[in-house]
C-alpha cells in the first residue's frame, strides 16, 4: 500500500496556499484503490475469500469452512500450569526410557488426570553450557504430544540447544499459533 502526500510539486504550480483546493486523483493517493487494484489479477478479474451468511448457531463460513458457535469456550476449571523440569547428562545422551533419545523421549510435562487436556500455549528451553557440547543428537528436537505422535513445535536444531557450546535459552510455541 502506497500513501503520497498531496503537493504543488505533484499536483501542479496552481496551489498557492493550505486552502487552496486540488483534486485527488485515486490511483495516486487512494490506499483502498491500492488495495483492491492488488487483488485483480491480469485478466481483470478481482480475486478474494469468501464469506458466507453468518447465521446464529450455524456460525459463519469462509471459502467453504464453516466457523461454528460456541466451538470454543472457557469453561471455570481453566487453569494455568508452569512445569519446570530439569533434564541430567544421561537423560540427554541415554536412549532408555525416558531419555531424549528414546522413542518416546523426554517427559517434560506428566500427562493430566481424567477429564484434564494439555495444551502447549509457549515452552522456555534454558541449556546450562558446563565443559563439553553434546554431540551426536541430529536437528531434530522438538516437543511433541505423547508417545512420538504430534510434532507441537518446529525443529530445533542441535546447535541451537543441546549440542551448544555455550548457554543457550531458546523459546518456542505451538506451529498451529504461528
Amino acid at each position: 500500500m502506497k500513501s503520497l502526500k498531496v503537493t504543488a510539486a505533484n499536483q501542479g504550480s496552481g496551489l498557492q496556499s493550505a486552502d487552496d483546493a486540488a483534486i485527488v486523483r485515486a490511483g495516486k493517493f487512494n490506499n483502498l484503490k491500492d488495495d483492491w487494484d492488488a487483488h485483480v489479477s491480469s485478466d481483470g478479474v478481482a480475486k478474494f475469500n469468501t464469506i458466507g451468511e453468518y447465521t446464529e448457531g450455524n456460525g459463519v463460513a469462509i471459502d467453504g469452512v464453516t466457523c461454528k458457535d460456541g466451538a470454543i469456550s472457557l469453561q471455570t476449571s481453566v487453569t494455568t500450569h508452569v512445569a519446570v523440569k530439569t533434564l541430567t547428562a544421561t537423560q540427554i545422551v541415554g536412549a532408555a526410557a525416558g531419555d531424549v533419545g528414546s522413542t518416546a523421549g523426554a517427559e517434560l510435562v506428566a500427562a493430566p488426570g481424567a477429564g484434564y487436556v494439555l495444551q502447549l500455549v509457549n515452552a522456555v528451553l534454558i541449556y546450562d553450557y558446563a565443559t563439553a557440547a553434546y554431540t551426536g543428537g541430529g536437528d531434530d528436537n522438538v516437543i511433541q504430544n505423547g508417545d512420538g505422535a504430534v510434532a507441537l513445535t518446529a525443529v530445533i536444531a542441535g546447535a541451537d540447544l543441546l549440542e551448544a557450546t555455550g548457554d543457550k535459552i531458546v523459546q518456542v510455541t505451538p506451529t498451529f499459533c504461528n
